[in-house]
């Protein structure tokens, strides 16, 4: 088994056991990962999925790429949260575009009345 399964396989079984992406991928090396994620790549391990818009291992498995990008994803948006409380805080009110469920980052806010 190499570096890249290890990985995939202890990251996947953390997902598993409740962690989120940003907490499973702070668990490791980010060099080391960043080494297993380009062999993946050069080893033409992935392939892009039209149907999910994700990277994935010609088996159907997330690769590394696709694991940290949703880790660093989550990162931003608890970064977007941490503004959002601020702008509340300071009488800010909040709205989804259309209602639909959205990001933090694409809200629209409106100040509040003077």
């Amino acid at each position: 088994m190499s570096n890249v399964d290890t990985y995939r396989d202890a990251f996947l079984q953390m997902l598993a056991d409740g962690a989120t992406y940003l907490e499973a991928y702070q668990k490791f090396d980010e060099t080391m990962w960043r080494e297993a994620m380009n062999t993946e790549i050069m080893c033409g391990g992935t392939k892009y999925n039209h149907k999910t818009f994700v990277y994935e291992t010609k088996d159907g498995k997330p690769s590394l790429l696709d694991l940290a990008s949703r880790a660093h994803g989550e990162e931003r948006n608890l970064k977007d949260l941490e503004q959002a409380i601020e702008l509340m805080g300071a009488g800010w009110v909040s709205e989804r575009p259309n209602g639909a469920p959205c990001q933090v980052m694409s809200l629209y806010w409106r100040a509040p009345s003077k």
